[in-house]
């Protein structure tokens, strides 16, 4: 047991917070127990925050009920696609056709960069996902200066 009054013996608290980017506004934290994980704390903060005709964006969306959540509260998402749904990340590459693409490149700070955007609606051989509608396929390409020599990468992901 600790006697030490300045240790907090409350359980830890974690916290769900969300921000619009347009308004620059950042919305109270949502506070939940460290004993419940944070997509179901994600799933009760969507519910809380009662608003409709948003766009939530995740680094990645693991759940397919976050994903039914925030299509029933009126709302759409984007969430980047990584191997953590069985089968999805597969069938997207082995099935991805671009219908539009956006090139764009970029000079400075010791580096270029070419970025293609190419955007899929053909969902063909690809998983049920709740409101799935649109793939987006960013391949980089970037060319670093350092001392003389040039360092270059590829990276290709699905957001």
């Amino acid at each position: 047991m600790n006697d030490n009054p300045d240790v907090d013996s409350h359980p830890a608290m974690m916290l769900v917070s969300a921000y619009i980017v347009e308004r620059g506004l950042i919305l109270d934290p949502y506070q939940f127990d460290s004993k419940t994980n944070e997509i179901t704390a994600l799933i009760e903060f969507i519910k809380t925050l009662a608003i409709k005709g948003v766009v939530f964006a995740f680094d990645a969306i693991s759940q397919k009920k976050t994903a039914q959540i925030i299509i029933e509260s009126g709302n759409d998402y984007i969430g980047a696609l990584k191997g953590n749904q069985s089968g999805l990340l597969e069938a997207v590459q082995e099935n991805f056709e671009a219908i539009q693409t956006h090139e764009s490149n970029n000079v400075g700070h010791g580096r270029a960069e070419k970025r293609t955007v190419n955007i899929s609606k053909q969902l063909d051989n690809i998983p049920q996902f709740p409101g799935l509608k649109t793939l987006i396929l960013i391949i980089s390409y970037r060319e670093f200066y350092r001392a003389n020599i040039i360092e270059s990468s590829v990276e290709t992901r699905y957001p």
